[in-house]
């Protein structure tokens, strides 16, 4: 599905993707279960990957006032075949020249709380907004409508939503 997409003129010749993916799904060789290796996805649509972008660090609380920047380290039930896993990565990709940076000081590392299913924290929009500054920005699968972004996905009431209803998919 996103093949046509992104070649079909809606993503500029020079873009950025970026790709939220989950340890376990990066493994060679899981392609069988996950249908597709992620690489594979990513060369599918036409972008190469550059980097690792973000790293999500799920956590259980995150301190304020006198307390802030402190966290705890989440009590998060998560899968794991060797340990639970506790962090997403956020993977780029670019096509073309991609984009330039607009900010080199956007760390890495998002320390959140962990969210309702597949939502993911408000802070990596911002460092992505940071990151790339002023351009359009579309996200696929999204949970939530954001100011500055064009999204398209799972959101109560959206057009994509009830035809998927109207389907039976939901």
């Amino acid at each position: 599905m996103l093949a046509p997409i992104s070649r079909g003129g809606l993503m500029a010749g020079h873009c950025r993707t970026e790709w939220w993916v989950y340890g376990p799904r990066r493994q060679p060789g899981r392609e069988v279960q996950f249908r597709v290796a992620l690489e594979q996805i990513i060369k599918g649509c036409g972008f190469f990957y550059s980097t690792e972008s973000l790293a999500w660090i799920k956590v259980e609380e995150i301190g304020t006032g006198e307390l802030a920047g402190w966290v705890r380290p989440g009590k998060i039930f998560s899968t794991g075949k060797t340990t639970r896993k506790g962090v997403e990565n956020m993977l780029g990709a670019k096509r073309g020249s991609g984009i330039p940076i607009r900010d080199h000081g956007v760390d890495q590392r998002v320390f959140a709380l962990k969210a309702v299913h597949s939502e993911k924290p408000d802070e990596a929009y911002h460092r992505l907004e940071r990151l790339y500054g002023d351009v359009h920005r579309l996200e696929l699968f999204g949970t939530k409508e954001r100011d500055g972004w064009t999204v398209w996905g799972h959101i109560t009431g959206s057009e994509f939503v009830e035809r998927l209803r109207e389907r039976g998919l939901l």
